[in-house]
């Protein structure tokens, strides 16, 4: 769901899933461009007043839907993976979930009464629906790993595979500490914080990230813990093969979480990268590599 702080520093760093990076605030460090654009065909469909987004690419027989973390689009988080995939062997759809990159407006809500995983865990089903689509895998980034895991528990008999990379579970007071660092924009490392800008406009910027601090705070209080347990109690209901992907140096990952989840998944399996942070776009060929080798199986 998010990154966090690196334990002893007095700046904070920041991973953010628009990118290959590890960033450090104030940092001169160049942050590549992976804007790729690979020839997609898009569209948007609606649902309960969302335009969803979404793009494909390729034409194999093996659907993938691609679902990005928290800030995330399409473009940014899966570009760069798509070009590197079998085109022939997959159909890879990708979504922007509602209020990120083109299913931009309306704005973001994760404080709505319905769980927004829950939410987007929907929009996916319907959306695939929608395009023709009742078997397919979901692959998913951080954020969206969460919403391939409730949507593989929730929809048992359309979901063939799971893919989750680096996908965070609970929310804490690291997690709180984190976000508070993320809403001072001082923090940012300034190539970054302006592709953020330039792509969402500073003041929709700012109001995400207060609306994911504001999640994460309420989350965090004695009895609620819904993101987590959410998850939990769909993974008891997915009957397909469940990859997780964890780069070791993720400051977000939680092996206790992992292990819990694995238990609760009938066919799980777990690969981790020690050199690894939380961008699935830092490993891209590993990462590339190790999808394919689990979605041929």
């Amino acid at each position: 769901m998010y990154s966090f702080l690196t334990p002893g520093t007095e700046k904070f760093p920041l991973e953010t899933t628009f990118g290959n990076i590890q960033v450090t605030p104030q940092s001169s460090e160049i942050i590549p461009n992976y804007t790729i654009a690979p020839a997609t065909e898009c569209g948007s469909v609606p649902v309960e007043g969302v335009p969803l987004h979404w793009e494909k690419y390729g034409t194999g027989p093996h659907v993938v839907l691609c679902i990005p973390g928290l800030t995330g689009s399409v473009t940014e988080s899966f570009h760069p993976v798509w070009e590197l995939m079998d085109n022939t062997k997959y159909t890879l759809i990708g979504i922007d979930p509602p209020g990120q990159g083109r299913s931009h407006p309306p704005d973001v809500n994760f404080l709505s009464d319905e769980l927004y995983t829950n939410r987007e865990a929907r929009f996916g089903n319907y959306l695939m629906s929608e395009l023709g689509y009742e078997k397919f895998s979901v692959l998913g980034h951080s954020n969206g790993g969460a919403v391939a895991l409730i949507m593989a528990g929730s929809f048992p008999n359309k979901v063939q595979k799971v893919i989750c990379c680096n996908s965070p579970s609970r929310s804490t007071k690291t997690t709180i500490k984190f976000i508070q660092a993320m809403n001072d924009f001082k923090n940012w490392n300034p190539d970054v914080l302006k592709r953020l800008v330039d792509y969402y406009g500073e003041p929709y910027l700012r109001k995400m990230l207060q609306n994911q601090l504001d999640f994460v705070i309420h989350d965090n209080r004695p009895g609620h813990d819904r993101y987590y347990r959410s998850i939990l109690e769909a993974a008891r209901h997915i009957e397909c093969p469940t990859l997780f992907i964890a780069g070791l140096k993720d400051i977000s990952r939680n092996p206790i979480e992992v292990e819990e989840i694995g238990m609760a998944v009938k066919n799980f399996r777990l690969i981790e990268f020690p050199k690894y942070r939380h961008s699935h776009l830092e490993f891209i060929d590993d990462f590339v590599k190790v999808s394919e080798e689990f979605l041929d199986e």
